[in-house]
């Protein structure tokens, strides 16, 4: 039950912030929105976590992606770093969050990633805004991997071992996999989940087999 809403930035995801009863707090989208749910399951089936839950719903006639919001969250843009050396020191620390957003930035197509759409709570990486991503792309999606997306890339550089194993033990059990499929064609239709097993299976067998992804042999690549 909603106890009060109110629209928030100046995008073109018509966002509103919304207060639920004995629910916490969400951000409602209206445009673009399926790509908001569809990431989240992307993110959740490949145990990369950091896409805060994310869902679809109906709130005062209108349908869209509700995403659980993070208290005392700051925008990595808005960190204020007394030094260079001291920003560095905080991009070292969480090289492995950042090498887990852009694998994910890769599958989901999402060009639209920059300083103001991943935040942190604490230690705590989160990923959020993916309404420029997965179908946004139409036949460009369906066809190719974009190697371009991404804040940070991180082409043949070791990747964290925990994501390696998690995209594995995905890739081995073939009714996750069909599940996946199944909830992405009924949000995005059946070409864009055929594109998007597609390419967690290339994405996911490089980092398996080699512990990284090869810029080169991921462009050439096709679906």
């Amino acid at each position: 039950e909603k106890i009060s809403s109110k629209k928030i930035g100046l995008g073109v995801t018509d966002s509103s912030f919304v207060e639920l009863k004995d629910d916490g707090k969400g951000v409602f989208k209206t445009e673009l929105y399926t790509n908001e749910r569809a990431a989240y399951l992307i993110d959740r089936f490949l145990g990369i976590n950091l896409t805060p839950p994310t869902t679809i719903r109906t709130l005062d006639g209108e349908t869209g992606s509700m995403q659980e919001f993070i208290p005392d969250a700051i925008m990595y843009g808005e960190i204020e770093f007394k030094t260079i050396d001291e920003e560095d020191d905080f991009n070292e620390k969480h090289r492995e969050e950042f090498m887990k957003m852009w694998v994910l930035d890769l599958i989901i197509g999402n060009f639209d990633r920059h300083t103001h759409n991943f935040l942190f709570s604490g230690d705590t990486l989160y990923t959020i805004d993916h309404s420029h991503s997965l179908s946004i792309n139409f036949d460009e999606f369906i066809k190719k991997v974009n190697v371009y997306v991404g804040y940070y890339r991180f082409f043949d550089k070791e990747l964290p071992t925990v994501l390696a194993q998690s995209i594995n033990k995905f890739l081995e059990n073939f009714e996750y996999q069909q599940i996946l499929e199944d909830l992405l064609e009924e949000i995005l239709g059946k070409d864009f989940a055929v594109a998007c097993l597609k390419r967690i299976r290339l994405i996911g067998k490089m980092i398996v087999e080699t512990g990284k992804i090869n810029e080169r042999a991921l462009e050439y690549a096709k679906l």
